[in-house]
């Protein structure tokens, strides 16, 4: 029966260790560059810049130079914003910052509309999987046939991957076990 706290905080340090792996690794940040007047890097101008990604990820879009939009269109980079909405980042300039975080699978096409045509862009959203991997932007000379998917969470800066509260749960299940092996001794001393 002495033995009920140390097996609790056996139990207690197991299951935060257990939770604490399975969070961190499932979403990445993707930084692209928005330049004088291309998506990715110059090699890009008036080409599409394609980045793949995993449902669940967040791009940020970067100012290096000018003033831009990150604007979501149609698959012919026409209609922005297409009829579903869509995100909009609005004009920002250098050294600024806009976040999504694509949790719906699908292709998401966007411009910049102070340059729409030099400057084009593709999120290509793939779907959770055991080992997820992203692939580098390719630059290609016409997009291909998109769905697009629900618009995604805007807005912040990209999250965290939370790794203070895991060390801290790890922690705390580590002194429940000291505690628990220390009353167990003291518990046998007595005896």
């Amino acid at each position: 029966m002495r033995a009920v706290p140390v097996m609790l905080a056996i139990v207690i340090a197991a299951a935060a260790i257990t939770w604490a792996g399975t969070d961190s690794a499932s979403a990445a940040e993707h930084n692209i560059e928005a330049g004088d007047v291309y998506f990715c890097s110059p090699e890009f101008e008036g080409l599409v810049c394609t980045t793949t990604i995993t449902a669940g990820d967040t791009v940020t879009w970067t100012i290096s130079s000018s003033f831009h939009t990150v604007t979501q269109c149609d698959d012919s980079h026409t209609t922005c914003p297409p009829s579903s909405g869509g995100f909009d980042s609005g004009t920002f300039g250098p050294g600024e910052s806009f976040s999504l975080t694509f949790d719906t699978p699908g292709d998401y096409h966007y411009y910049c509309a102070i340059h729409p045509s030099q400057m084009l862009g593709l999120i290509s959203v793939l779907a959770p999987t055991a080992a997820p991997t992203a692939a580098p932007a390719q630059p290609t000379g016409t997009s291909p046939t998109a769905t697009v998917g629900a618009v995604p969470k805007t807005g912040g800066p990209p999250p965290g991957d939370g790794t203070p509260y895991y060390a801290l749960l790890l922690g705390l299940g580590g002194v429940l076990a000291l505690a628990g092996g220390g009353a167990l001794f003291a518990a046998r001393r007595r005896s």
